[in-house]
């Protein structure tokens, strides 16, 4: 993934675009990326994550609402967890 690719060469900048634009995309960050990763690319750009991961007031908007990539990427996460234990 390109946020890890530019996370792991101090890239920062680059990795915040990325992660902006999933946020943009309403992709939950934490099924894809490190909690470590978001949390050191967020404080390296001077934004403030959520306990969520993702910038403060945005995801806020969004409380309690469930999206369509939520949904597809628990069904993905089941799917591959069932296909590890075969």
């Amino acid at each position: 993934m390109l946020v890890e690719y530019f996370h792991a060469n101090r890239q920062m900048e680059e990795a915040y675009k990325y992660l902006h634009e999933m946020e943009e995309r309403r992709i939950q960050l934490h099924p894809f990326l490190d909690a470590d990763i978001i949390e050191e690319v967020f404080r390296a750009v001077g934004v403030k994550g959520s306990s969520k991961g993702g910038p403060q007031g945005k995801k806020g908007d969004r409380a309690g609402q469930s999206s369509k990539n939520d949904k597809i990427c628990e069904i993905l996460c089941e799917f591959d967890g069932i296909h590890r234990l075969r």
